[in-house]
């Protein structure tokens, strides 16, 4: 049986209340709904057109330059696809930048349909700060103030008012916000319900400002890294077909620029090569097996970026037929370390094991909210996570990850004080 399922009979009571809190928070959300635009999609591939991304930003992250680099050029050179199909395809060892990217790319989107697609990435944006374990309260609040002003920009005034309740509540409530910085933000919300023509929001904030603060602004207790595994290094034996990709890439590039025909033929080359170097890899023991996965995780983000065919339709033949085959992988991936995962904490006491899993299960829920995680079961990652956070109480010290339905995105993400989870704050208080 799971780790998850096997927590306490006690978790019961808790999510019995987390639903019943969670339909008491949607119907004092309800006003809001009086405009209705057109739904934003939470499948981040939706806004993904392949034939409108240019090889030769590709080929620069193939050839060894830095995903979020090149992305960050692409956008600069107003090629927002290309920007976005980096972004989205990015591993997370910059999780600040990757959102901040999308958010550029959300500004910047135009045309017919600007609406819909600008709105849905200032969403992905959003739920992706709240869901992202190791962000600091004060930069999700930052990027969710970000996301709320582009949606209120869209007209989307409803989901600009959802993320904007959420840096009331990161304000408040969270631990790691001093009274000082409370106040701006508070200040901030202020300024935006005002500018929208909510006065009734905007007086409703501008009472919380002059009541004390429920924190210090104490550090959260979170170890920076548990739940995330570090990606071993490539071995001896296979970087030099790490390397051989890249000079085959670059190689390619500089014959798009010259305009000479592209050897797609020695990339692909190269690039099974490099598969089959990696999978001898994987065959062999290892000490560091969540290690391993990790960086294996990360290379076949790359392979599910080919295979969408953004070098252009059919120039890596081999790699697109295998588009379903590598989402599986993907998802396998996760569940491995999962598992791996169980085992690596058993020695440790209940305490750290629970903020190990919590951080890990917000960690998936964050790839699912970016597309990284295509076949893998939300709905039991989120059962989890609601089993895990009513085990952990108090002791967690962090506003914890909920899952609530929304009506135009399907499942809309939270951070929660636990006073609000365990019926000590109405929602009323803690929805402002």
């Amino acid at each position: 049986m799971p780790w998850w399922a096997v927590v306490g009979l006690a978790t019961c009571f808790f999510l019995a209340f987390v639903v019943a809190a969670g339909v008491a928070a949607s119907r004092w959300l309800r006003p809001a709904l009086a405009l209705r635009p057109q739904p934003v999609t939470s499948r981040p591939l939706d806004l993904l057109d392949p034939e409108a991304v240019r090889p030769q930003f590709v080929l620069e992250w193939l050839a060894g330059a830095g995903q979020l680099e090149v992305a960050r050029r692409a956008l600069e050179a107003g090629e927002l696809q290309t920007a976005y199909a980096l972004v989205l395809f990015a591993d997370e060892s910059d999780v600040a930048a990757q959102i901040s990217l999308v958010l550029d790319v959300a500004r910047r989107v135009e045309g017919d349909t600007s609406s819909y697609e600008a709105a849905s990435l200032f969403v992905m944006a959003g739920q992706a700060a709240v869901t992202a374990p190791l962000l600091n309260d004060a930069t999700r609040a930052q990027f969710l103030l970000e996301a709320g002003d582009g949606l209120l920009a869209r007209r989307r005034t409803y989901l600009a008012f959802l993320a904007w309740q959420q840096v009331s509540i990161v304000a408040r409530y969270s631990p790691e916000i001093p009274p000082q910085m409370r106040d701006r933000l508070l200040e901030a919300l202020v300024t935006r319900y005002e500018g929208a023509g909510d006065l009734a929001r905007a007086v409703a904030v501008r009472e919380l400002v002059a009541q004390p603060a429920t924190s210090g602004g104490e550090r959260s207790a979170l170890p920076a890294r548990w739940g995330v595994p570090v990606p071993a290094p490539w071995p001896d034996d296979v970087m030099p077909y790490v390397e051989q990709r890249r000079r085959v890439a670059r190689a390619v590039g500089e014959e798009i620029e010259a305009g000479s025909p592209p050897s797609w033929t020695a990339l692909e080359e190269a690039l099974l090569a490099e598969e089959v170097a990696i999978g001898n890899w994987l065959a062999r023991p290892t000490d560091d097996p969540l290690g391993r996965q990790e960086r294996y995780r990360r290379w076949v983000q790359q392979r599910r970026l080919l295979a969408l065919g953004v070098l252009g339709p059919g120039t890596l033949p081999a790699l697109e037929a295998r588009r379903a085959e590598w989402d599986q992988v993907l998802t396998n991936l996760w569940d491995q370390q999962e598992a791996g995962l169980d085992a690596l904490l058993a020695p440790l006491p209940p305490l750290q094991q629970h903020v190990a899993r919590q951080v890990w299960l917000e960690r998936r829920l964050f790839a699912h909210v970016l597309g990284h995680d295509p076949l893998g079961d939300s709905a039991r990652l989120r059962q989890a996570l609601e089993v895990i956070n009513g085990a952990l109480g108090d002791a967690g010290q962090r506003l914890s990850l909920v899952a609530q339905p929304n009506e135009q995105i399907g499942t809309y993400y939270w951070r929660l004080p636990v006073g609000y989870l365990q019926g000590r704050l109405p929602a009323d208080q803690v929805f402002r």
